[in-house]
């Protein structure tokens, strides 16, 4: 079930990078990156 889990975690990783445009996706990574900053 965990492998399940995790391979369509994958898919869905790939598929948002290939739907949107890359500096949309690495703008988003670096929002993220930031907001985990912010918890720790």
């Amino acid at each position: 079930m965990f492998f399940f889990c995790q391979n369509l975690f994958l898919f869905l990783f790939f598929f948002l990078i290939f739907k949107y445009n890359y500096f949309s996706f690495f703008s988003l990574i670096r929002k993220l990156y930031i907001v985990l900053l912010g918890i720790y």
